[in-house]
């Protein structure tokens, strides 16, 4: 009898230490699930941080112009600085251009400055070289039947091409 007594506890140690080792591999295989899950977890979260941050920052601007033809280049840069000297407005379409948004890191000037009657002020505004072709553009535009909001989408354009968010440098120049 003892010796029954004493092989049912042996069995019973047996049976409690291949359940302990069973919990213990259990909770190893568990951990390294989690870990495989938080590998993954983390490697979808960067990259959704990743387009994310793409997406929130203007894209940019390439190719060319949709609503006028210009590329967003060197070529389309000296033809906006030509629009600008050439290119005389009336006193109606320079109230229409006046105290847009032409906002660009190089300086910190924000909008074409206004005269007293209302019409835009180039000469006491930047003369930077973005922004004497941002005027020439909206000079272009206005004299061509766009409307204002029509030019400060354009001109928005153009401000990714001369400053890309991503900091991939900038076109034209800030002299």
């Amino acid at each position: 009898m003892k010796e029954m007594e004493q092989a049912n506890k042996t069995n019973s140690y047996i049976a409690v230490g291949i359940a302990i080792v069973l919990v213990i591999g259990l909770a190893v295989y568990t951990q390294y699930k989690i870990g495989a899950t938080n590998s993954a977890l983390e490697s979808v979260a960067v990259t959704m941080a990743t387009a994310k941050q793409g997406s929130s920052q203007q894209t940019a601007q390439v190719g060319v112009s949709p609503q006028l033809g210009i590329t967003y280049d060197m070529q389309g840069y000296d033809k906006m600085l030509n629009y600008y000297n050439t290119i005389d407005l009336t006193g109606e379409q320079g109230k229409i251009v006046a105290g847009l948004n032409v906002e660009l890191p190089c300086c910190g000037f924000t909008n074409i400055l206004t005269n007293s009657d209302g019409t835009a002020n180039f000469a006491d505004s930047c003369h930077c070289g973005h922004h004497d072709a941002m005027y020439g553009l909206a000079k272009y535009m206005v004299q061509n039947g766009y409307s204002r909001e029509e030019i400060q989408k354009e001109l928005n354009a153009w401000k990714e091409v001369f400053f890309p968010t991503q900091g991939g440098g900038n076109l034209g120049g800030c002299a």
